[in-house]
């Protein structure tokens, strides 16, 4: 159990002795250290059965703590503030114990229990162009996510939906046809390079098969185009996926669409009108009805293939859903929690991902070399690496914007967040060989030598490390693991500045050492997570 889940078990039992039913409270770390480690707001909370005021329940809750034989040696002492808070210390000893069972953990420290079985979908960019900014921001977030779902125990999957039919389809081809100079040109055409190149490629083609079935041309590029420049970059970008799953072929093409929509009928909740099919996602939290079918010969919308595709998932056996989607899909949550309502599924976790902006010299950048309209994600690896794209990228939480600054992804010093935190890395990998090369075996390993506040800061927050893992695989706040790493980062080199671990008592040194190994372990294991390199210099 980590600290916090002892203290919330043991406000519990306190609790429960008080007489007070059940008090959904929490345990949070503190901002500041003269509050302790840990503070609850249960007394806050346990006035509606108690009928007491929030300080006088707070001593009593410190007394019943005070006397918990299974608190134990956690925590050194307990303090009540106003309006009713019970601030929480961490004791030396514990944290000094704590080094040890680190270490015996290794690279399994933090790792949870979850029972989950897990789908996870992300990136699922329309195979009608290169992947951009925006593609990257959700696929190093999904894997990310995944990373630590299967940490946390779960077992999860990675799926990528390719959105191979209907209309966009059509305007692939009819795009290629008038790159061709076969058909006219259209707003809504799709521009760049990329476009002009795969007409030529198929030229001869054009004029003998497709200028009659723009639809069917336009399925053989989009194939091409997720071969060539969708495939690669994803796999740089050190991204797998468990299952690629096709609109054309698994889904349509297996009938799905039509079950789902017989099925929907069934139950009464479609209805014709005006020469579509509508279902009534209204009377399930939608703000409107939404056609299924545009026309009774079988023009599919979206929604009638994400309902389709989404009851195949849970056909599976998955025990949760989670979608990861560009902020251009806000309107279509609503509509498919409504469907899966209708089938009695729980909701589908949709994250929306904000928009990337790529600023150089405080100025967006837009313009492509090979799109002529946007960047591709090839074309920032190529600038500054897969590391710090993925880092960027996770640094903020997905309903927020990015901007993407060029000139600190460049930087190679302690302005780059990513620089600063593997360089915490290579510190500790430059230690630990040090050591080794010094051959000291004879020194005892007594942890209760690390007496300084700069170890304990830097166990502590080590120790936030399970907690962390934890509220993730619930909240799915990836955005909090390049937070942690900066911090800890910023704990380990004001350890290194203060501390020598070297060229000290030989007792203390291995001290020293002890918790140096158990800081790799967490930081190893953390970059891990997010898909980033950890090397041992630099």
């Amino acid at each position: 159990m980590t600290p916090r889940d002892t203290i919330r078990a043991a406000i519990q039992r306190s609790l429960k002795s008080l007489g007070a039913g059940d008090v959904s409270f929490s345990v949070e770390k503190t901002e500041k250290p003269e509050h302790g480690d840990y503070a609850t707001n249960a007394s806050l909370l346990a006035t509606k059965w108690l009928k007491k005021n929030p300080m006088e329940i707070a001593e009593l809750v410190k007394e019943n703590l005070g006397k918990d034989k299974e608190l134990g040696d956690y925590i050194e002492r307990i303090e009540t503030a106003k309006p009713g808070f019970v601030n929480f210390f961490l004791s030396q000893k514990f944290l000094q114990r704590s080094v040890g069972e680190i270490l015996k953990a290794k690279e399994k420290f933090g790792r949870g229990k979850l029972k989950e079985y897990v789908n996870i979908e992300f990136i699922s960019a329309n195979p009608t162009g290169p992947l951009t900014l925006a593609n990257g921001r959700g696929g190093f977030y999904g894997d990310a996510l995944y990373n630590v779902l299967q940490f946390a125990g779960a077992k999860a999957e990675k799926e990528y939906y390719i959105n191979d039919a209907g209309n966009q389809m059509r305007t692939l081809g009819e795009s290629i046809l008038a790159a061709a100079g076969l058909a006219e040109k259209q707003e809504q055409h799709y521009q760049g390079g990329y476009i002009a190149s795969y007409a030529k490629e198929t030229y001869e083609r054009l004029l003998e098969t497709y200028i009659a079935d723009p639809e069917e041309l336009g399925k053989e590029v989009a194939h091409r185009i997720l071969d060539r420049e969708i495939k690669p970059p994803i796999k740089r970008a050190g991204i797998s996926f468990d299952k690629w799953i096709s609109e054309d072929g698994d889904i349509r093409g297996k009938g799905l669409v039509e079950k789902a929509l017989k099925m929907l009928e069934k139950k009464g909740l479609t209805y014709e009108k005006e020469g579509a099919i509508w279902l009534k996602t209204s009377a399930f939290g939608d703000t409107e009805d939404r056609v299924l079918v545009k026309s009774i010969q079988k023009n599919y919308t979206y929604l009638a293939s994400d309902i389709a595709y989404h009851l195949e998932k849970w056909k599976r056996g998955f025990t949760k859903l989670i979608t990861i989607w560009g902020a251009d899909h806000h309107g279509a949550v609503a509509r498919l929690n409504a469907a899966m309502q209708m089938f009695g599924k729980p909701d589908v976790h949709i994250i929306l991902m904000q928009l990337v902006r790529l600023m150089e010299d405080g100025k967006e950048t837009r313009m492509s070399k090979r799109t002529g309209n946007f960047v591709t994600l090839s074309e920032l690896f190529d600038d500054v690496g897969v590391d710090v794209a993925r880092f960027f990228f996770l640094m903020r939480e997905p309903n927020s914007h990015l901007d993407f600054d060029l000139a600190v992804a460049k930087e190679h010093s302690q302005k780059n967040p990513v620089y600063y935190v593997q360089y915490a890395h290579a510190r500790l990998s430059n230690i630990l060989k040090r050591a080794q090369e010094r051959g000291d075996r004879k020194a005892k390993q007594d942890l209760k030598l690390l007496q300084k506040p700069e170890e304990f800061s830097l166990i502590k927050i080590l120790l936030q490390f399970p907690e962390l893992v934890e509220d993730i695989a619930q909240t799915y706040a990836v955005h909090r693991l390049p937070q942690y790493t900066m911090q800890l980062a910023a704990v380990f080199h004001r350890f290194y500045d203060t501390t020598r671990v070297i060229d000290v008592d030989r007792n203390v040194s291995m001290a020293r050492l002890m918790l140096v190994q158990a800081t790799k372990f967490v930081l190893t294991s953390t970059l891990k997570i997010m898909g980033i390199s950890a090397p041992s210099h630099m």
